[in-house]
């Protein structure tokens, strides 16, 4: 990651860090990420940010969360978490394993958006 910034930097470009959760990370206020590691590779390097998406996708998420703590019926949950149509009745997983349908693309999207933003002075 050091020559990747350095390489960057060279060309007078900044970079930008940031770890996208898995959906039931961003929706567990449990996990802890590995934003610690990335804000410490970033700390005093000129040009290197880390944009935290954690927490605006878990304020995103966080209807959806009380939606899924009321229903016990783990094929209901199942149902709830992967539909893969941009209903907004379900959440915004295309499928069990992890991958956003463009409803979850949109969210994360509007969550890195104003961390980017900062990042590059706008």
């Amino acid at each position: 990651m050091l020559a990747l910034y350095e390489q960057i930097r060279a060309r007078g470009g900044k970079l930008v860090i940031t770890v996208l959760p898995q959906p039931v990370q961003a929706m567990d206020p449990r996990f802890v990420g590995p934003e610690g590691v990335w804000s410490r590779f970033c700390a005093g390097k000129e040009g290197c940010a880390y944009v935290d998406v954690i927490d605006p996708l878990r304020q995103a998420l966080a209807p959806f969360r009380d939606r899924l703590a009321k229903t016990n019926d783990p094929a209901e949950r199942e149902k709830l978490v992967t539909n893969a149509t941009n209903d907004p009745n379900h959440i915004y997983l295309g499928d069990v394993g992890g991958h956003f349908n463009e409803h979850g693309m949109r969210i994360i999207g509007d969550a890195l958006a104003g961390g980017v933003e900062r990042v590059l002075g706008r």
